[in-house]
C-alpha cells in the first residue's frame, strides 16, 4: 500500500467514525492537487453507500503562474522541483472527468482559496471541510477565516499536514479562542475541530 493509500485509508476511517449514518455527505476540499485524494476517498465513500456532493477549491492552472521561488512558503515543494510534472496534473478538466462518475455532484472552483471561499455556496451545506491547500500562514489563515465565516457550527473540519508552521500556527491561535481541537491519526497529520 503507498503512502497516499495509507492517507486515503486513514481519512475514510475518520469520515466513517465522524458520520456514522452515511447522511448525504457535503465534503469541501482546499486544495485538490491533482485530485488523486479526493478519487481515493470518493471510490470508497461509494463503496461504503454514502451518497456525496463534493466541491473542490484549488489554483489549478493558475499553479503555473504562480511565484515558485524558495521565498513563497505557501508553495508546495513538488511544484517548486517538478514544473513539468505540475503543469500536467493540475489541469482542472482532468480532475473534473476523474472524479464526476463517482459521486453525486462535483463542483471545482479555480482560483486562490483566500478569495473564492469568501463567496463559496458549498460551505454553508457542508458536512466536512477538508483544509490541505496552501501551507504558509497567510494562506491558512485566510482558509480558515472564511470557513469559520461561511461553515455551519455543526461541520467538521480537518486540517492536513499539521507538521507545518504555518498550519501548527493557525491551530494553534483557533485554540488560544478556546475551539477545540483534536489529532485523530497515528501520523498525527490530520487534526479535527
Amino acid at each position: 500500500m503507498t503512502v497516499q493509500q495509507q492517507r486515503a485509508e486513514t481519512f475514510i476511517c475518520l469520515v466513517k467514525g465522524l458520520f456514522p449514518n452515511k447522511k448525504p455527505f457535503r465534503w469541501v476540499e482546499i486544495g485538490v492537487y491533482d485530485g488523486s485524494h479526493a478519487r481515493m476517498v470518493l471510490s470508497a465513500l461509494k463503496v461504503w453507500g454514502c451518497s456525496t456532493c463534493y466541491a473542490g477549491y484549488d489554483l489549478f492552472e493558475e499553479a503555473l503562474r504562480v511565484d515558485l521561488s524558495h521565498d513563497n512558503p505557501g508553495i508546495h515543494s513538488q511544484m517548486r522541483q517538478k514544473p513539468r510534472v505540475m503543469q500536467k496534473r493540475v489541469r482542472k478538466i482532468r480532475v473534473q472527468e476523474m472524479l464526476e462518475p463517482l459521486c453525486e455532484e462535483v463542483v471545482l472552483v479555480q482560483g486562490n482559496s483566500g478569495v473564492t471561499l469568501t463567496t463559496s455556496p458549498h460551505l454553508p451545506r457542508a458536512n466536512l471541510v477538508y483544509i490541505d491547500g496552501g501551507h504558509s500562514y497567510e494562506c491558512v489563515s485566510a482558509d480558515w477565516a472564511a470557513v469559520v465565516a461561511l461553515a455551519p457550527k455543526s461541520c467538521v473540519v480537518m486540517f492536513d499536514d499539521v507538521g507545518w508552521e504555518g498550519v501548527n500556527r493557525v491551530i494553534q491561535e483557533a485554540e488560544s479562542t478556546g475551539r477545540v481541537f483534536e489529532r485523530l491519526d497515528e501520523w498525527r497529520r490530520y487534526t479535527v475541530m
